[in-house]
């Protein structure tokens, strides 16, 4: 397991029970990104590993929706990339 599973598994994003999406589909895991987001440990892993798998750096960065914000905000302030 490498670090990054094991930190979304102390912070509680993995969520076992009786669940109903959006969508009407019902799930027994439930993958809560919002915890993650809340552990500022879990959100620079996940961050780091966002800036690592780009393979071309970006002079400028766009974030789509509420799950890129605080993602996008860290690479932004982490790795200085301004518009």
């Amino acid at each position: 397991m490498n670090n990054l599973s094991r930190t979304l598994r102390k912070v509680g994003v993995v969520e076992k029970g009786d669940f109903v999406l959006k969508s009407g589909a019902r799930t027994d895991k439930y993958y809560n990104v919002k915890k993650a987001y809340g552990s500022p440990e879990a959100l620079r892993e996940i961050s780091t590993g966002m800036w690592n798998k780009m393979k071309v750096k970006p002079s400028c960065l766009a974030v789509c929706g509420a799950g890129g914000i605080p993602p996008g905000a860290y690479i932004y302030l982490e790795y200085m990339i301004f518009p």
